[in-house]
């Protein structure tokens, strides 16, 4: 039997125990289907200021862009009330929004299987944001396509607010239960032309991004919004936080990104290969966790080969890094040596430049 109390649903057993739920959900854990909510995890950047300009990942899990040509923002983990946070800052005022130039500010793809069962359901996005000016910020919803939006636009003051909505889903908001897009979020967005509606509150046939009335903040230079404490929940009432382990966090997100680099004096040394040819070697890298797909490759920064058996003090350049051949648990690398002086059949290493440089990256974004 279900009763209750101030709001909260409590649950009666026949033994006489009583079992609170939270939003009419499970009594705790695995409530929040936003990862990185806290904005803890930020492999790629740290707490750098990075200038956004194409759609780009930042802190883990959040993707911004400016396609206007006009303007500056910066991306950047920062802090907020003791906690880390997700900032965006217009270093320089953008002009121009008309027609299909965008500025996205903060942006969730959530996966499929994450929340495929909240098809036809109230669900609520909760956070704290943290603002220099006084408006309307604009919160979007989008199907799995884009093809479909629901905007809201909350009432945001200078300095710190705790905003929460409830929006109904659609019965075929997320397309499949599967590994590709589920719900998509939008916090912030700037936007004066074909992605602005003017309906609120309900469902429209249109890829919307922020209404009519919303404030277009980024137009005026040093605005920011500093995020924090994202969740987006079953129900319709925002319950408080859900604070997961740093190392659940963690492998949450590096099923989307995994980064090796800059963790020694070399920047990154990868698993035993074998030189195949005088120029040639293969290198297999276990990924941390199972990616969503089979993940792309790229490396920033110098590295080189080092023989385990002849070289005493140092390795080969490397003139390419690619990808060979990948699956969601394991790739394999292909280091390449120019000048043929690689010494066949002996296991060599893959060494990055410095602590500072010489990163490799595995990308498996939606």
């Amino acid at each position: 039997m279900t009763t209750t109390i101030d709001g909260t649903n409590v649950s009666t057993f026949a033994a006489g125990v009583t079992c609170t739920a939270l939003n009419g959900g499970q009594l705790g854990g695995n409530r929040n289907r936003i990862n990185n909510g806290d904005m803890r995890i930020s492999q790629r950047h740290g707490t750098s200021a990075v200038t956004v300009t194409t759609q780009t990942y930042f802190v883990d899990q959040y993707l911004s862009s400016n396609t206007t040509g006009t303007g500056t923002i910066t991306a950047q983990q920062s802090t907020l009330d003791g906690a880390k946070s997700f900032k965006i800052l217009a270093t320089a005022a953008i002009t121009d929004l008309s027609v299909d130039k965008t500025a996205h500010a903060i942006q969730q793809r959530t996966e499929a299987y994450n929340t495929y069962d909240l098809n036809s359901k109230t669900v609520t996005l909760s956070f704290k944001v943290q603002t220099n000016w006084s408006g309307n910020l604009p919160i979007a919803f989008h199907n799995t396509s884009f093809g479909r939006s629901y905007i809201v636009d909350v009432s945001v003051s200078s300095g710190t607010n705790t905003i929460s909505t409830s929006v109904p889903l659609e019965a075929a908001t997320i397309a499949a239960n599967d590994n590709n897009r589920g719900v998509i979020v939008t916090i912030g967005a700037n936007q004066e032309g074909n992605a602005r509606t003017g309906t609120t509150g309900s469902w429209v046939a249109t890829t919307s991004l922020c209404s009519t009335s919303s404030t277009q903040w980024m137009k005026t230079i040093n605005n920011y919004i500093n995020v924090t404490e994202i969740q987006l929940e079953e129900g319709s009432v925002a319950t408080p936080f859900e604070h997961r382990s740093y190392g659940e966090e963690l492998a949450l997100c590096q099923r989307y990104f995994q980064t090796w680099g800059g963790d020694t004096a070399y920047g990154f040394f990868g698993g035993v290969s074998s030189c195949t040819t005088t120029s040639t070697a293969f290198m297999p890298l276990l990924c941390e966790v199972e990616m969503r797909a089979n993940p792309s490759f790229t490396y920033v920064g110098a590295a080189s080969v080092f023989d385990l058996r002849n070289d005493a003090n140092g390795g080969h350049a490397l003139t390419q890094l690619a990808m060979d051949q990948s699956t969601r648990k394991v790739v394999s690398i292909t280091l390449t040596r120019s000048n043929g002086d690689l010494t066949v059949n002996v296991p060599s290493q893959l060494i990055g430049a410095n602590s500072t440089v010489g990163r490799l990256h595995l990308i498996a974004e939606l």
